[in-house]
């Protein structure tokens, strides 16, 4: 039970809501609803998440698989699947384990893993007016008018491999996750 408590504060960090989110004011960045086949490959990755946010550290394992049908993404605890989300270019879900509450804001995790992971190229075609993203070698901003509201730093390549921290300056989160190939 401890592991699923673990879990779940875990999970809720990463959405950086205790809550399912409302919908989007002009200043939040709504879901860009990205195909997976705009990512332009098929990847298979473990990985090991820590989420920092409010104060409070959790790690987690995943296992992310993208390919140009469907992205899934299953976390992981003891090595049990106790949470997976799935999404084939429509409405992504969640299939969580029987007592794990429906809290996970599937919209933020997908949006999260698209802006750091699809091509910049298909990330600025989905934002909405105000909103840029600058890319340089190794590292992401994305911008609401003028302002930097998300950072990412790559510290392998392809970006999807080695290290990469995701700070949410917006909504006060930082992921920083460790991705090795699963192939």
């Amino acid at each position: 039970m401890r592991c699923l408590s673990l879990l779940l504060a875990l999970l809720l960090a990463s959405c950086a809501a205790l809550r399912p989110a409302p919908p989007p004011t002009p200043q939040e960045l709504p879901p860009l609803w990205l195909s997976p086949a705009a990512f332009g490959s098929s990847v298979q990755l473990a990985q090991r998440l820590l989420v920092e946010a409010g104060g409070t550290r959790h790690g987690l394992d995943a296992l992310l698989e993208i390919d140009p049908q469907q992205v899934q993404l299953a976390g992981l605890v003891g090595g049990r699947r106790v949470v997976t989300l799935r999404y084939d270019g429509g409405t992504p879900t969640v299939d969580r384990i029987a007592g794990l509450p429906a809290v996970i804001d599937e919209h933020r995790v997908l949006r999260d893993l698209q802006l750091t992971y699809w091509p910049a190229e298909a990330v600025r075609g989905a934002l909405p007016a105000g909103w840029t993203l600058a890319e340089e070698p190794g590292a992401r901003r994305l911008y609401r008018e003028g302002q930097v509201t998300i950072e990412i730093r790559y510290g392998g390549q392809p970006r999807w491999l080695g290290h990469t921290e995701f700070d949410n300056l917006q909504q006060h989160y930082r992921l920083l996750i460790d991705s090795v190939s699963a192939e």
